[in-house]
């Protein structure tokens, strides 16, 4: 992924990713329809991943576990380290992507089925 520094809107780094995360929705997607053992396997697999690589990646280069909002930041992000290293990385914003991507495929596995979740109703 090339430097954000040089767009001319810093955030269109979000197309990449989402593009990049798309791409591999539809493989996940097809693996579970196509061999379901298979395909929840690998996606659990790869949720595994996603939490464990930005754990890693922030505990290896000794980075905040969140962008936090200091004058040298908020000035100017996109030169910030923690946004162009860590914030931006495909790795690591994959885990609400594979979230989302999930909870698609068991709506729609369970959509035929007489599962229903009861209606809650919350007062003051």
């Amino acid at each position: 992924m090339g430097r954000v520094c040089y767009q001319c809107m810093y955030q269109s780094w979000y197309l990449s990713v989402d593009t990049q995360m798309f791409v591999v929705g539809l493989l996940l997607v097809y693996c579970v329809c196509r061999w379901p053992g298979w395909g929840y396997s690998f996606t659990t697999i790869l949720g595994a991943a996603s939490l464990l690589v930005p754990f890693l990646t922030t505990w290896w280069q000794r980075a905040d576990g969140f962008l936090i909002p200091f004058s040298d930041v908020t000035g100017d992000v996109i030169s910030s380290r923690y946004f162009q290293e860590i914030y931006i990385r495909t790795e690591n914003r994959m885990t609400p992507y594979l979230i989302g991507l999930m909870v698609g495929i068991i709506m729609c596995k369970t959509k035929k089925s007489s599962f229903r979740l009861n209606n809650v109703s919350f007062s003051q």
